[in-house]
């Protein structure tokens, strides 16, 4: 799987115009256009300016960093409308590979302008970070590992993936059940979003230079219950196993 900051801290895709600066060690990329729309989509265009910047210090490392600053468009959850609401994100990363050893770090940060936040004080806000670590096993076998974290309990809203509930990620508004015995669950009363982490431990094969398998076991953890299970309840934590394989060309 991916970590969580790029799944739901990060934009989903642009729709404009950019152009890319290769200088020695530095690749500058920038574009200007709308984010998570095309320019025949409804009336929730969100114009920004974006950009990364990576550094290759030398064989085994280097560094980036990624930012966006501009309008986001949304639906209001309330009304029904379109709206745009101000937003800034800033992320860091960094990776050092050597020998058996891979080490990669992202750190994030961003907010995102009224009628975001789920708790109604306004500007949603939140702060994320990312480690991985790899050890290759034998040249063909990589054990893999990764911890997540993502900040947001106040205001409940991440940049790029929800705006209200999301039973199957773990977004939204924590869920309290209503104690009348009949398994209905309500919003808690402060109407706070979670605070979400995830742990993964996996395995990568390399069956040939174009083909690779890969295992992963996953918990996904949250400060409220979020995960919507079959039978109607919600729970603080989600566990996944994954099975895959990868052919590349």
């Amino acid at each position: 799987t991916h970590n969580l900051l790029f799944d739901f801290t990060m934009p989903s895709y642009y729709t404009g115009a950019g152009m890319e600066i290769v200088r020695g060690k530095w690749t500058a990329k920038a574009l200007l256009g709308n984010l998570n729309n095309n320019r025949y989509g409804r009336n929730d265009k969100g114009q920004v300016i974006t950009y990364r910047a990576d550094y290759a210090k030398g064989e085994f490392s280097g560094f980036g960093f990624a930012g966006q600053h501009g309008y986001q468009g949304g639906i209001d959850a309330a009304t029904g409308l379109g709206y745009k609401g101000k937003t800034n994100m800033l992320e860091v990363d960094g990776y050092y590979t050597r020998g058996e050893w891979s080490l990669f770090g992202q750190v994030t940060a961003g907010t995102l302008e009224s009628p975001a936040a789920l708790d109604g004080s306004g500007e949603a806000k939140w702060t994320g970070a990312s480690v991985t670590a790899a050890y290759k096993l034998t040249p063909k076998l990589e054990l893999i590992g990764r911890v997540d974290l993502i900040k947001n309990k106040r205001t409940g809203v991440v940049f790029g993936s929800t705006s209200g509930d999301d039973g199957v990620n773990g977004f939204g508004v924590a869920k309290e059940d209503d104690g009348t015995g009949t398994n209905t669950w309500v919003a808690n009363a402060a109407n706070e979003g979670v605070n979400r982490s995830a742990l993964s431990l996996g395995l990568n094969y390399t069956h040939t230079s174009n083909v690779s398998f890969k295992a992963e076991v996953r918990q996904d953890r949250a400060s409220g219950a979020v995960f919507a299970q079959q039978d109607g309840s919600y729970r603080r934590s989600n566990r996944t196993l994954g099975l895959s394989t990868v052919v590349s060309f």
